[in-house]
């Protein structure tokens, strides 16, 4: 996150204010980036570690394992985000 301390004169900051009002336009539109990448990347990365476990949940070589999150979690976040184990 970028922030900056604004003073009255640009001279003293060495930028000029429209340079100014675009970083601090750059840094409000990352805040509020779409809601669905992180939903995206979750549901990607489940889809790619379950191609590597052959489908498998649980157990030690499952993907909930991998990921590093309990099975029922890993089940949770499947059934929210549409993902069947064959997927």
């Amino acid at each position: 996150m970028v922030r900056l301390r604004l003073v009255r004169e640009p001279e003293h900051a060495g930028l000029d204010f429209a340079v100014l009002h675009k970083i601090s336009e750059l840094s409000y539109n990352c805040r509020n980036a779409p809601v669905g990448t992180r939903e995206v990347d979750e549901r990607d990365e489940i889809v790619r570690t379950l191609k590597v476990t052959s489908g498998r949940v649980g157990g030690p070589d499952g993907a909930a394992a991998r990921m590093g999150i309990k099975r029922t979690t890993l089940f949770s976040r499947m059934k929210k985000l549409g993902i069947d184990r064959a997927t």
